[in-house]
């Protein structure tokens, strides 16, 4: 059973004072019967000697009248309750009172052998000279003394019992009082504990009690600033968390239990917090080609001193894989044991860049099909394979006839729809094990692993037939586009991918000299060996020349047909072989295709800012108009290169006019105009070349900010 602290207190209280007045009452009825007793002792001694010197001359004398009368004078004292004399014979002389029998037996030493028969019974010597002459024997009556000891012990039993009821009194009060105030301390603790830390305990007083109500309320202030902060810490340290897109988690490394987790858990993987009770819970939901090391990492991370980070899968709620990097680390904390710490990103967007960028390095975005590097390197597995096994294959190299056209009269978005759907029209074409791949511009090349002559040629005529056939819709126009075909068998017409796809690209302008819709097999006719080789000696020629600087400018006046004014100058590009100057229509088409037209541009740029800086130098202040390819016009490195340049010359810009055909400038309008416009900014000039090819040529020239239009000759011819 408890007792509430009041009780507690009051009953101790009680104890120790009943315990107390207990000893007083005992202690002072001990001494006040001492002290009665004394005071008997002394009295009765007193009364014996007057007694026995008042008897000594009787006796002395034998005289037994005067012996009589002495006696006789303790008839009126009431508490004496007998008295006897005897001589030295012991023969009774006289007597008043009550006999006694027995009466030289009778002898009390204190009171209490007094106490059973109610007399303290003396003995006293009745002496001469040292002679004794007799007895003296006394009995006093104790009932005096019990009565006022009685009396004492009544008043002092009183005395405590009132004190004690004053005592209780004052201790209920007193108790009452503090375990009021204990209560009323220990209600507003209780209240602090529960989480009310503004709730303040208002003794009303001062004194201890006021001092421990005080130190209550300061602690409370205390824990009320620190939880509030706390509040503020961890409201900013959850919008932190939250905000950060990752996922951060706790747990206990000993079980395993998850004992934190932010908020971004259920945002990337669909699971509530709840859910996630521990690290199997991560294992089990992952992919399942990674549940082995993602169990071998958490084995083990108590065992690494750094962090450490793995990727791998998880398998969301709807089912879907996310991509996590999970950067783990461990600590140990003394009290705490070792805790695992982990941040968890989503990295599903990045490694479907890098899918992406990968494929992009093996495909051609705008057709996803294999590019020309990867379609080479099917091409040498295959030639591999035929070589092993002993079998025929084919490989088609297909070009779009008069698909320029499209582009120059439609612009490239619209030639780039017709790519995407030729593409597909080959492949609904094609078996599975076949290969197709996009080498570029309007250019496919196609792998049959397993095909002879026959086969090639269906197959050829099938393609051809399926894209001349096809209707393209374009702006309420209905066009048709051709394709011609070079076709070269391996292991026949060679071993290599370079040589079997040199060998096709000859085929195929062997069909082109046919017109459009037409197929050629390499081998068909012996000129297109040597067509072959011009094209590879004039690609050598080309690099040559731009590596021994055999790359010349020819100046053309252009001149003001009402006065002879020269307004500018134009510079045309010309290739110096072995002393013979060639024309630009001769190697242009090659330089594209090879890649080199680029270098071609650079040159040119450079070499005309040159000579305008030569022809300042002597005086002569003329203007340059040069020629760009479509192939630099809007690509930013050649923009700043050429802004890097102009800047380096000095005083050039406002001298130097740039001419684009409006093929190239519609291709990508509006890098072509973020072109113009930078370069215009510093003071050079535009020309658009060509201009009337297009249908939608006056449209552009809304759009393009040039300075001259060239019209095109078949525009005004006739």
């Amino acid at each position: 059973m408890r007792f509430k602290i009041s009780t507690t207190l009051f009953l101790a209280s009680v104890v120790i004072q009943l315990v107390m007045l207990f000893i007083l009452i005992w202690n002072g009825i001990r001494l006040l019967e001492s002290s009665h007793a004394d005071t008997m002792y002394d009295s009765v001694a007193q009364q014996n000697r007057l007694l026995v010197n008042s008897l000594v001359p009787a006796l002395a004398a034998h005289d037994r009248a005067l012996i009589i009368d002495t006696l006789s004078l303790l008839k009126d004292q009431h508490w004496v309750i007998y008295a006897e004399v005897f001589d030295r014979n012991n023969k009774l002389v006289s007597a008043v009172g009550d006999r006694r029998h027995n009466i030289h037996d009778l002898h009390d030493k204190t009171i209490e052998e007094a106490v059973e028969d109610g007399v303290f019974d003396t003995v006293t010597n009745i002496t001469l000279a040292g002679q004794q002459l007799g007895t003296l024997h006394v009995g006093y009556s104790i009932n005096q003394i019990e009565s006022l000891i009685s009396e004492s012990k009544q008043q002092s039993t009183m005395i405590a019992a009132i004190a004690l009821l004053l005592s209780l009194g004052l201790t209920l009060v007193i108790g009452l009082y503090w375990t009021k105030n204990l209560r009323r301390l220990k209600d507003g603790a209780v209240i602090m504990r529960e989480g009310d830390l503004r709730h303040r305990i208002d003794m009303g007083e001062s004194g201890e009690m006021g001092d421990v109500a005080n130190a209550l309320n300061l602690l409370a202030d205390h824990l009320l600033k620190t939880t509030e902060q706390l509040t503020r810490d961890n409201r900013y340290l959850d919008t932190l968390l939250n905000g950060v897109n990752a996922i951060v988690w706790e747990a206990d490394a000993r079980s395993g239990l998850i004992t934190f987790i932010s908020a971004q858990w259920q945002k990337v993987t669909g699971f509530t917090e709840d859910e996630w009770i521990d690290i199997d819970f991560l294992i089990e939901h992952s992919h399942v080609d990674d549940q082995k090391s993602l169990r071998f990492c958490f084995d083990k991370i108590s065992d690494l001193v750094d962090e450490t980070s793995m990727e791998f899968r998880l398998i969301n709620r709807k089912g879907d894989e996310v991509w996590l990097r999970n950067i783990t680390s461990s600590s140990y904390l003394k009290g705490e044991g070792m805790t695992i710490r982990g941040l968890m990103l989503d990295i599903s967007e990045q490694k479907q860049v890098e899918e992406y960028a990968a494929f992009l390095g093996n495909h051609d975005a705008l057709t996803s099909l294999i590019n020309r590097q990867t379609f080479e390197e099917k091409l040498e597995e295959h030639i591999a394979f035929t070589n092993r096994f002993g079998h025929e294959a084919a490989l088609f190299h297909l070009d779009l006839v008069q698909f320029k056209y499209v582009n120059d009269s439609f612009g490239h978005e619209q030639g780039d729809q017709i790519i995407i759907k030729v593409s597909q029209m080959i492949q609904s074409l094609l078996e599975e094990t076949d290969v197709l791949g996009r080498l570029g511009g309007d250019e496919f090349g196609i792998i049959l692993p397993v095909a002879d002559h026959e086969g090639a040629e269906m197959m050829a005529e099938k393609l051809i037939q399926k894209i001349e056939s096809y209707p393209f819709k374009i702006n309420g126009t209905t066009i048709h586009v051709g394709a011609a075909i070079g076709i070269a068998m391996f292991p026949d017409d060679g071993l290599h991918s370079g040589g079997l796809l040199a060998h096709a690209d000859a085929a195929l302008n062997h069909a082109k000299e046919g017109g459009r819709d037409h197929y050629r097999f390499f081998g068909e006719k012996e000129d297109h060996i040597e067509l072959m080789q011009d094209k590879i000696n004039l690609e050598m020629q080309i690099r040559n020349a731009l590596k021994e600087e055999r790359f010349v400018l020819h100046m053309q006046p252009i001149v003001h047909m009402s006065s002879s004014y020269i307004s500018h100058y134009e510079a045309l590009i010309r290739m110096d072989v072995d002393g013979e100057l060639i024309l630009p229509d001769a190697f242009i088409d090659t330089a594209e295709r090879y890649g080199l037209i680029t270098q071609i541009d650079y040159w040119v740029v450079k070499r005309a800012i040159a000579i305008i800086q030569e022809q300042s130098r002597l005086g002569n202040d003329i203007s340059l108009a040069i020629n760009l390819s479509g192939y630099d016009v809007g690509e930013l490195d050649f923009l700043h290169w050429i802004m890097d340049q102009l800047e380096m010359a000095g005083d050039v810009a406002h001298k130097l006019i740039f001419e684009i055909t409006e093929t190239a400038a519609v291709k990508h309008m509006a890098q072509a105009g973020y072109f113009i416009s930078s370069l215009k900014a510093l003071g050079c000039r535009f020309a658009l070349d060509d201009f009337g090819v297009g249908f939608s040529s006056y449209r552009h020239l809304k759009q393009l900010d040039v300075d001259w239009v060239k019209i095109d000759g078949s525009f005004i011819r006739n």
